[in-house]
């Protein structure tokens, strides 16, 4: 056989054999492995979902493994894989499947790559049947259904940013609510992080701008249909940026004319709130329960910048939750997703904004918490007062602090143990773990967040026991321990000594928070709720609780009864009381002598340098000054450095009656 004929013979079988591997592959189903497992997407190859099951008989998926390459820790329910690209296929080349869910195992990619890479339009999908239906029958499958996804966001950090560079001038304006003015505000570095809208009251128009913001060279975009706007003569034009001095400016607004009014917080960090639902505002503040998901941006004084999702805002707190209807300044708790150290305060989930608005000094809760760290309490809330805007608005001076709570990464740092409150009875009924001591007490047991009823008879026997040897004359209960077997008796004197000094009215009657760790005794604190303290209410069961110069906590009794509370029954006690006068002369006079004085801890003064921007902003925003005088509260001043020079003169008439009484 010739050369010529050889080479001819193995061209046409190598074209047989090619002929029977291409009709064998069409015939098989058509989608190579590649077509399963790598689906290019805007000219990216990207994994795609490697199994989707679906009903017999529909096309819509009814479970969805996605790839490996980005799965988010958290995955919305009705999130699907942006990757996916559907198949179309005919009903009758599916084989039977079964009705429940299916878990299928991911097809292993081959790991030659192909010479070219081709693009499938879901339109061009293959429709030739394959001529001999798979033998294989489908997997059995599992009888227990899969796990509900979370409806939690996404754990993805935002990247806050104001107009997208995609997004149009026109696009963006179009995007915010008409008839206002806004101001760019972000980081010392220039990066704008949120928008800033005016506040109108009557006539004039004011823009709080944050510490981070600078007025001299700041960008301003307004939203006016066929009116232009002028500040002092020069037309607003959006993106355009402008030099704004403090104080009044001419304002004309198409024909009319008004007062623009600039003001400048200073010296304190900056809480940028956002949700996709641009009313969530005044939703939140309708219900207690209502709650919102989104972004929240904090921004140090310094410029620095942390982001996080927000899991939920929702509202907070008694009697400030319903002091929110006279100013409209509402307490929020905050949840994160992800556990975040705020402006230093510590890794925590769990935050609280809390209004203020019957503490015009705007820091009788800060002081205090400095106190009970300097006298060495062990747990303190970390609070510090911030600028709070939501949604573009700007809602105030809030204290954002960390929320009393017991746990592994929580306040209390405890896997083991429990947290309770005293709380007012007509609160009682509302709450789920709880109950009453012998002597009509209520405790409100607030960690662990669910217990079994043996967990509840250890907490109210404990406390039942401890309360009986604190009641007894010689401090022994029927079982012949001694009220100092069970609890830390100094941290009690400590809180006893803060709730004193201050004349707080809530001292031992709710928020009073008690916690026991593991096998520990039972402790006094977090101190919490400082509102209505120093002087700020008038009087309490005949106690004058303005001019400071009486026993209050020592003789309070309570709430809803008539015996003596749980810390007035321990100053009965001689051995107590003789802690409480050490405690006095050892540290707590000169901790609260430097508060007012100055020395090693912040003094009033200091505090008022520091706050006094933030104080004029949130006064003005809101009318609080000289008008919150309800409920109780007493006449603590007509300005915010007339409110100071009340806590200092209250610091030193409260000093002298301790040096003589105690």
């Amino acid at each position: 056989m010739s050369n010529k004929r050889k080479i001819v013979i193995g061209i046409v079988s190598l074209v047989f054999i090619i002929s029977v591997v291409v009709v064998i592959m069409m015939t098989t189903g058509g989608d190579s492995n590649e077509s399963k497992d790598d689906v290019q997407v805007n000219g990216d190859i990207t994994s795609a979902p490697s199994a989707t099951a679906t009903d017999e008989g529909s096309s819509q998926p009814t479970a969805t493994v996605p790839s490996t390459e980005e799965i988010p820790t958290k995955v919305p329910e009705t999130t699907q894989p942006s990757t996916m690209v559907p198949i179309t296929v005919p009903d009758s080349t599916m084989a039977p499947m079964a009705t429940e869910d299916v878990t299928l195992e991911p097809t292993a990619v081959p790991t030659i790559a192909p010479t070219a890479t081709t693009t499938i339009e879901p339109s061009k999908a293959p429709t030739i049947a394959p001529t001999k239906k798979p033998t294989k029958k489908p997997t059995k499958a599992p009888t227990k259904k899969p796990t509900k996804a979370p409806t939690k966001a996404p754990t993805k950090k935002p990247t806050p940013t104001v107009k997208p560079d995609n997004v149009s001038v026109d696009e963006y304006v179009s995007s915010l609510k008409s008839d206002y003015l806004y101001a760019e505000v972000g980081s010392t570095n220039g990066v704008a992080y949120d928008l800033v809208r005016w506040y109108q009251k009557s006539t004039t128009y004011y823009l709080f701008l944050p510490t981070s913001a600078d007025n001299t060279s700041i960008t301003l975009w307004e939203t006016y249909n066929n009116k232009d706007i002028y500040i002092d003569g020069e037309k607003v034009v959006n993106g355009n940026k402008y030099n704004l001095s403090l104080g009044d400016h001419k304002l004309t607004i198409g024909t009319s004319t008004a007062t623009l009014s600039v003001m400048h917080s200073a010296n304190v960090p900056t809480v940028f709130i956002k949700t996709a639902n641009k009313d969530g505002l005044s939703q939140l503040k309708n219900s207690k329960e209502f709650a919102l998901s989104g972004e929240i941006t904090f921004m140090d004084t310094d410029g620095s910048v942390t982001a996080a999702v927000m899991e939920k805002i929702n509202g907070r707190g008694n009697t400030s939750w319903n002091a929110g209807s006279l100013f409209g300044k509402y307490p929020f708790n905050i949840k994160l997703q992800e556990r975040t150290n705020v402006f230093g305060m510590g890794n925590n989930k769990k935050w609280c904004i809390i209004p203020q608005v019957f503490d015009e000094s705007l820091i009788r809760n800060v002081l205090m918490n400095d106190l009970s760290r300097a006298v060495g309490l062990e747990y303190t809330p970390n609070a510090e007062n911030v600028d709070v805007y939501f949604n573009g608005e700007y809602i105030g001076t809030y204290l954002l602090s960390q929320k009393v709570d017991l746990g592994k990464n929580k306040l209390i740092k405890s896997e083991e143990g429990f947290l309770i409150e005293c709380e007012l009875m007509e609160r009682y009924d509302a709450e789920e773990n709880k109950f009453r001591t012998s002597r009509g007490q209520a405790v409100i047991i607030k960690a662990p967040d669910t217990i079994s009823n043996a967990k509840l008879n250890e907490i109210s026997d404990y406390m039942q026991r401890v309360e009986d040897a604190v009641y007894a004359d010689d401090g022994y209960n029927s079982q012949g321990e001694h009220y100092s077997d069970l609890i830390d008796v100094d941290s009690f004197v400590k809180v006893y000594l803060i709730n004193e000094f201050s004349m707080n009215l809530d001292g031992g009657a709710t928020s009073f928070f008690m916690y026991k760790e593991g096998n520990e005794k039972l402790q006094a604190g977090p101190v919490w709720d400082y509102d209505w303290a120093l002087g700020s209410y008038e009087s309490r069961d005949g106690v004058n609780l303005v001019r400071g110069d009486s026993w209050y906590i020592k003789n309070k009794r309570l709430y809803d009864g008539d015996d003596l509370a749980l810390m007035a029954k321990l100053c009965t006690h001689e051995e107590f009381w003789d802690k409480v006068k050490a405690e006095w002369n050892n540290s707590f006079k000169a901790a609260v002598t430097a508060q007012m004085k100055g020395g090693n801890l912040m003094s009033i003064d200091q505090y008022y340098a520091k706050y006094e921007a933030t104080a004029a902003m949130n006064f003005k925003r809101y009318d609080i000054l000289p008008t919150a005088y309800t409920w109780g509260s007493s006449d603590t001043g007509k300005t915010y450095k007339a409110n100071m020079d009340f806590l200092k003169n209250f610091y030193k008439r409260r000093i002298d009656f301790f040096d003589k009484n105690i």
